[in-house]
């Protein structure tokens, strides 16, 4: 029995050791003719890596989000054992200075206390400190980190700064010399100019007004450009790069303080003097005019001088060298004023505004006047001085000025009225010929010589 039970069992085990082997290579088939699934692709960031001025988990000394007391930092050959700050942008020379660091300046170079470096002309370097601030140092300077014993301010010599700290920051920094303390606020320092972009910044003299630019003068922050001057504040820091976190300030209008101009003057006259044979007939204005205009409150105060000359429009020549004229006898009679005048500009701002000016001058007529008779007739060749004043009103315009920012073409007319009022001198011509008796031409030869009309103005302009 136990043989014949013996027997069965040796015929049964590779029956039974056959299955697990048949088991396994039919898995192994199957999953070798299932359809393959690819792992999941991972997304590389290939772009440049940004160090966040928040803590957490890209705080340069803090990857996980925990504190790590006075753990040494390794920066190259060098160590850095607290965090004061941190290189997030270089652009253009750096070196160390007065230090015995020699690594690389550049992204994610830590700075220790008591350090400085150098900047170069065309430097650019954005870095974040201890305290989450954000500073931008431009051009030509030295950067210097605060001592460990008293927490003392960063310094910035020379060159130009942004400063930029969010909700909760605080900084110290000084520049050039002068501590500033901001917090939760942003401030720019260009050109020996402070300007408080917003937020909250104190100095040694006080705490300084956000939106406002200051200038360091008798040893204290002075107001340069207020709060009407926006504009000039926007103009200074669009002359810097500003980084992200730098508020966008929007374009302000901008303040004109003063116009400048210088152009031609014409249009038609018309004189009257006693003296038929003193006035001239058919008259025209040739003249120049330079003039400015400040604001005072709304309006603006003008101050010009002018030249110009009234005569014939068809005197093209002197006289007489081919003799008296034919026709008209005053045809060569000439008018010259050279005048100052001060004047009102309705609205300083508006591009156009009504004017009134009142002004004094120095006037000559030139008589060169003819009469053929009764008898031999007469020749006045006379030149006569007078003392003027000149009142005139009008409106004028300024084009181009929101094209081109700093001027326009400045376009005016304005109705004038001139009248002589003291006469001066009379001086004769060698060639003037006068019959004894005097005949009844010849009164009134000292009496002024009034004249009105219109004067336009066309004048390139510039505004400051």
């Amino acid at each position: 029995m136990r043989r014949n039970f013996a027997a069965v069992s040796l015929f049964l085990l590779p029956i039974l050791l056959s299955f697990p082997a048949t088991a396994q290579f039919n898995s192994f088939e199957v999953a070798q003719n299932a359809p393959r699934v690819l792992p999941t692709k991972k997304t590389v960031n290939s772009g440049p890596e940004e160090i966040s001025p928040e803590k957490g988990d890209t705080d340069p000394l803090n990857k996980m989000g925990k504190p790590k007391g006075n753990k040494t930092v390794l920066t190259g050959d060098q160590q850095v054992k607290e965090f004061v700050g941190v290189i997030q942008f270089l652009k253009g020379g750096a070196k160390w200075d007065g230090t015995e660091r020699r690594d690389a300046l550049g992204f994610k170079t830590l700075f220790g206390w008591n350090e400085s470096i150098a900047l170069a002309d065309d430097a650019h370097l954005k870095i974040i400190t201890r305290s989450r601030c954000v500073a931008v140092i431009y051009g030509e300077s030295q950067l210097q980190t605060p001592l460990k014993s008293a927490e003392s301010a960063w310094n910035v010599i020379g060159g130009s700064a942004r400063w930029i700290c969010g909700p909760g920051q605080t900084d110290t920094v000084r520049l050039n010399g002068h501590a500033l303390s901001i917090g939760d606020g942003e401030i720019l320092y260009h050109k020996n100019l402070l300007y408080v972009v917003h937020g909250k910044a104190v100095s040694e003299s006080g705490e300084l007004e956000a939106g406002q630019t200051y200038k360091w003068s008798g040893n204290r922050w002075a107001v340069e450009y207020n709060n009407e001057d926006l504009f000039r504040s926007w103009d200074l820091a669009r002359n810097l790069p500003a980084p992200k976190e730098s508020k966008i300030l929007d374009k302000p209008q901008r303040k004109i303080r003063s116009r400048w101009y210088l152009g031609p003057m014409f249009g038609p006259a018309s004189t009257s003097h006693p003296n038929s044979l003193f006035e001239i007939n058919e008259p025209e204005i040739h003249g120049i005019r330079a003039a400015v205009n400040f604001m005072w409150r709304d309006h603006s105060v003008i101050a010009s001088l002018n030249f110009y000359e009234i005569e014939n429009n068809s005197a093209k020549d002197d006289c007489c060298m081919m003799g008296p004229p034919t026709g008209d006898p005053t045809r060569f009679n000439r008018y010259e004023s050279f005048t100052a005048d001060l004047g009102w500009r309705s609205n300083h701002d508006r591009d156009w505004a009504w004017t009134a000016r009142i002004g004094v001058g120095l006037d000559i007529l030139e008589v060169r006047s003819f009469s053929n008779g009764p008898g031999p007739g007469l020749n006045f060749q006379r030149d006569v001085d007078y003392i003027s004043t000149r009142l005139s009103f009008g409106i004028e315009k300024i084009f181009f000025e929101e094209w081109l920012g700093w001027g326009g073409l400045l376009v005016s007319a304005e109705a004038f009225y001139h009248q002589g009022l003291i006469h001066q001198k009379t001086n004769t011509e060698p060639w003037e010929y006068i019959p004894d008796p005097r005949p009844a031409e010849y009164h009134s030869v000292e009496e002024p010589l009034s004249a009105f009309g219109v004067i336009f103005n066309l004048a390139p302009l510039l505004q400051f």
